[in-house]
């Protein structure tokens, strides 16, 4: 079965702007949708309808409050909710939007927009296509799930020292790997699969990627397998006290994007990490922006817009939370895309001709 989109990828870290982001399952201090706090004049994100303007774009005309699922505190997830949050908070002074700092991330939120306690959450695309239809790790359909847009991609990077004997990914087969987090190795094991190897062929354990970068240089694994920005800190960190290689992932990308459709292809260019002289060409799991099929289209449609037409203020907060732009979501969203896009976002889209 198939299973839904891919990138290109450049990087930046950042650490600013997460001050008002408090600890893990902590939010800021605005109050969420729906609570007591909310004043007569002030309305759910369920209730919101909005209003037609002139023009016929929908409009939110009463004070909403609502929820952006992350990531524990400086995780990526975190840092781009933030810069989300920030843009739409400026863009429409109707629309409150408070970061949460989920510890489970995007598995995290996207169990909970199946119980309705947050109204937008981040995920990788491979979550939100499984939260819907039910599989891997989420025993029932999480049906309300909806999406809006496609963001940062997780490239693929299968990591070695410089001096191993390996090769080319077949030459894992027998060997210790890394994956990184419980969700990132069955990626790695899904991944590694398509490129025709079973999990019997090799021995796989979980780690932080900064664990699992340490264990490469130690010899505990022969491989690191994972899913991130490129540069990512833990790697540059590595390349800083030992010679690596990449694997390449190439020969298996067509095949991998034709078994699961979430994945987008990706590429890192050359000269991202110290040794790396030529470009890899990989796959990536691109961050995705979702929402409830209970959150009102005006709502949707506004908080859309405020992303789409803010990408410049984006960049500035977050680099990385520039691939939220008019031109992925041309790319990379359709009329069948699984989960299906809101009928708020798709109406954005449709009038900008974005989207048929």
């Amino acid at each position: 079965m198939k299973k839904t989109f891919c990138y290109i990828l450049t990087a930046a870290l950042l650490i600013a702007t997460l001050g008002g982001c408090g600890g893990n399952s902590q939010e800021s201090s605005a109050p969420a949708a729906g609570t007591s706090n909310a004043s007569s004049d002030e309305a759910t994100a369920a209730e919101s309808a909005g209003a037609e303007t002139s023009g016929g774009e929908l409009a939110v005309t009463e004070t909403t409050h609502v929820t952006i699922g992350t990531s524990g505190t400086g995780g990526t997830l975190a840092i781009l909710g933030t810069a989300i949050a920030s843009v739409v908070n400026e863009a429409n002074p109707n629309i409150v939007v408070n970061v949460e700092n989920t510890p489970s991330g995007g598995a995290g939120n996207v169990l909970a927009i199946g119980t309705q306690d947050i109204e937008f959450g981040l995920a990788t695309a491979d979550g939100a296509y499984e939260g819907y239809l039910g599989l891997g790790t989420y025993t029932e359909k999480i049906e309300d799930i909806r999406m809006i847009a496609t963001g940062l991609p997780f490239s693929m990077h299968v990591i070695t020292l410089a001096s191993s004997p390996l090769q080319t990914i077949e030459d894992i087969k027998g060997k210790n790997v890394a994956g990184v987090g419980s969700a990132g190795t069955r990626q790695a094991s899904d991944m590694l699969a398509v490129c025709g190897l079973t999990a019997e062929d090799y021995n796989i354990t979980t780690y932080t990627l900064g664990e699992a970068c340490d264990a490469l240089k130690d010899g505990a694994v022969d491989a690191v397998v994972t899913f991130t920005s490129a540069p990512a800190a833990n790697i540059l960190d590595l390349t800083s006290s030992a010679e690596i290689r990449f694997l390449d992932v190439a020969p298996y990308q067509e095949k991998i994007l034709e078994e699961y459709s979430f994945c987008v292809p990706a590429t890192i260019p050359a000269g991202v990490y110290d040794g790396q002289e030529e470009e890899l060409v990989t796959i990536a799991y691109p961050v995705t922006l979702f929402t409830g099929a209970y959150v009102s289209d005006a709502v949707v449609y506004e908080v859309t817009k405020a992303i789409m037409e803010n990408n410049e203020k984006l960049v500035t907060i977050y680099e990385n939370a520039g691939y939220f732009s008019p031109e992925n979501q041309k790319e990379n969203l359709s009329a069948d895309i699984v989960p299906p896009i809101h009928d708020g976002a798709l109406k954005y889209y449709q009038e900008k001709g974005l989207l048929p």
